[in-house]
């Protein structure tokens, strides 16, 4: 699923939770994502997709009783989940949202549902965050993403490549928070389908996720 109708999906979600019970002024859904941060570079053009969304249905008469959606945003940095909770507790206390998308990465989601959404009572739809953990958080029902669990992934994942004959494999990922998970849990599910794994090799060059020559040839030299 492209991240535009993740973000269409996210909207609708949170159109269909807030209820009827909303007063008559705009109706504020706050976007929280990684601004700064290993994805400054994406959330841009992400935040200006859930926007888009946004304005399709302020368009069309708005929700509930014509009620326009405002959509301010925080930023989770993908990489602090200090910054990433003061992020969500301003939107939560001064903006006075109803509902969040985001954060983006999994690190931060989690750290911002635990200590500020859940306990806010605010529903909360995260586009891209896939962390094992928040399938089990104890959110009354306010957590929901648009992306599967790592740990579904991985074994999706495994079984692709055994019907396609692929038995060996490198994986490289960005080593930042919340981005391990796949690749951790990747080869868990596959060992007892016999998909060789010779090993995880991980990279990080700042800001950009594109793996370099140096790391093209190493992973290369790992599967001989």
């Amino acid at each position: 699923m492209s991240l535009t109708k993740k973000y269409f999906l996210a909207i609708a979600v949170m159109i269909a939770l807030i209820g009827s019970g909303t007063a008559a002024a705009d109706v504020k859904i706050g976007f929280l994502a990684g601004f700064t941060g290993p994805l400054k570079s994406l959330a841009p053009g992400m935040y200006k997709g859930a926007k888009l969304a946004a304005k399709h249905v302020n368009d069309q008469g708005g929700i509930l009783d014509g009620q326009q959606i405002v959509m301010p945003s925080g930023d989770s940095t993908c990489s602090d989940v200090t910054a990433a909770v003061e992020a969500a507790t301003h939107l939560v206390e001064d903006e006075k949202v109803l509902a969040i998308v985001g954060p983006l990465c999994s690190g931060a989601a989690i750290a911002v549902y635990k200590n500020v959404t859940i306990p806010a009572g605010i529903t909360v739809v995260s586009p891209s965050a896939t962390s094992p953990a928040i399938t089990s958080l104890d959110d009354g029902d306010l957590v929901f993403r648009a992306s599967p669990s790592d740990v579904y992934q991985g074994g999706i994942m495994a079984r692709l490549l055994l019907s396609k004959g692929i038995k060996q494999i490198v994986i490289t990922y960005v080593t930042m928070i919340g981005a391990r998970a796949f690749p951790l849990n990747f080869p868990a599910l596959s060992k007892p389908q016999a998909v060789r794994w010779p090993g995880i090799w991980s990279t990080r060059r700042g800001n950009r996720t594109t793996v370099m020559l140096s790391d093209r040839c190493q992973l290369r030299a790992s599967i001989r």
